[in-house]
């Protein structure tokens, strides 16, 4: 029964948040009539491919009830190592983007299952442990490129972020193929309800027989494929790798997360409408480079959704707490 009332919480946060964009793009459209055309949308679409991906992955962190703060370190990790590898299979005579994919997921996997190893084994609040991965992540990555960018990749795999497919870039296709993928994970998998169980109410999950060292390695794993992914993109379509990039993520992310109706606190993993609030804060940003927007504003619109998405999961939870 409490299945279907958060299934149902989640259907009509979609509906809401589609009414919402269709509203902004509808207003947007009359102040700035440019903004409408189907070559504007799509580049809204791709431009934050990369982050609704990432977006997917603080899902299924957040599912588990952790924050990891770390994400744009994990990303920035991937990136490098994608691009090393990139180099690496072009000096031996090898061009496969797959081969490049499948690399980047597993470097993901490798990073993302030894930061889930690393919370389950402290035993803190992810938020806590996971402010001291990022730190010592950014510190060797630093330390390793000496601060320098890798630039002037080979344009076989750059060429990719200009591919489309019915006029459709790839990296939107990668960014619903995950979504539907992670939906269909937590909605018809025995792992996905298990995580989800844990995220819940972990103290009835361990009496149960789950195991949290398990739950967090599968989650977090998971999650981490999906930084590979976003990796591989990001990579593409800058065409170089830095060892600050990612900065300033983190937040971004749980408001999206957020926003599409999850919780902080766990139990939830709402990817269609995370998959949604990606899109409302792109439409946003997008509407204020079209309208000549300062800046500083931008952010000020940035933090002002950042600080409706806690107020957001603050309901959430009051909500949650009264089924």
């Amino acid at each position: 029964m409490k299945h279907k009332k958060e299934f149902s919480f989640q259907t009509r946060r979609n509906f809401v948040l589609l009414i919402l964009i269709t509203i902004l793009v509808i207003i947007i459209s009359l102040i700035t009539p440019q903004f409408f055309t189907v070559k504007n949308l799509l580049n809204i679409l791709n431009n934050n491919s990369i982050m609704g991906v990432l977006a997917i992955g603080m899902t299924i962190a957040l599912s588990t009830g952790s924050i990891d703060v770390s994400i744009g370190a994990l990303f920035a990790m991937v990136t490098i190592a994608v691009s090393t590898f990139i180099i690496f299979l072009d000096g031996i005579g090898i061009q496969s983007v797959i081969i490049v994919l499948i690399g980047g997921m597993l470097i993901g996997i490798c990073i993302g299952a030894l930061n889930g190893l690393v919370i389950a084994s402290i035993k803190l609040p992810a938020v806590i442990v996971t402010f001291g991965t990022l730190s010592m992540m950014r510190g060797l990555l630093f330390f390793v490129t000496n601060g320098s960018w890798i630039t002037n990749l080979p344009k076989w795999y750059t060429g990719i972020a200009s591919h489309r497919i019915i006029g459709i870039h790839l990296s939107t296709y990668l960014w619903m193929i995950s979504m539907g993928i992670i939906f269909c994970f937590f909605r018809y998998t025995f792992w996905g309800k298990t995580i989800l169980a844990y995220g819940n109410n972990r103290e009835g999950a361990i009496r149960i027989g789950i195991r949290p060292d398990r739950m967090y390695l599968l989650a977090f794993s998971l999650y981490g494929s999906l930084i590979g992914i976003a990796g591989c993109l990001s990579v593409a379509q800058l065409g170089s790798a830095q060892p600050a990039a990612g900065g300033g993520y983190e937040m971004l992310l749980v408001a999206a997360a957020i926003i599409g109706g999850n919780k902080i606190t766990g139990g939830l993993a709402n990817v269609l409408g995370t998959c949604l609030g990606v899109i409302t804060i792109g439409l946003i940003n997008n509407a204020m480079i079209f309208m000549q927007v300062p800046l500083y504003y931008q952010h000020f619109a940035t933090g002002l959704l950042i600080l409706l998405s806690i107020l957001s999961s603050s309901g959430n939870l009051r909500q949650a707490r009264s089924h």
